[in-house]
């Protein structure tokens, strides 16, 4: 019982590293507004939902790493 205990309080780097992505894309997106060239705006934006969408593909796999048993090694 304890080992499920231990496994569940650890935290998968993928997760991590996924959340940061999507948070600081969402920021970066949002960020779009500010410059008042369309080129500006449109870099902005593009960067933004790139790392949104690399943010997702990591939780995505940091969640199916830890649901395959021996996965977080």
């Amino acid at each position: 019982m304890e080992n499920k205990d231990e496994q569940k309080s650890v935290a998968n780097p993928l997760q991590v590293m996924g959340i940061f992505w999507v948070v600081f894309g969402l920021i970066v997106a949002i960020s779009a507004y500010a410059p008042e060239e369309a080129l500006g705006k449109l870099v902005n934006l593009l960067s933004g939902l790139i790392l949104i969408i690399v943010g997702v593909i990591a939780l995505l796999k940091g969640r199916r790493k830890k649901e395959i048993p021996g996965g977080s090694e």
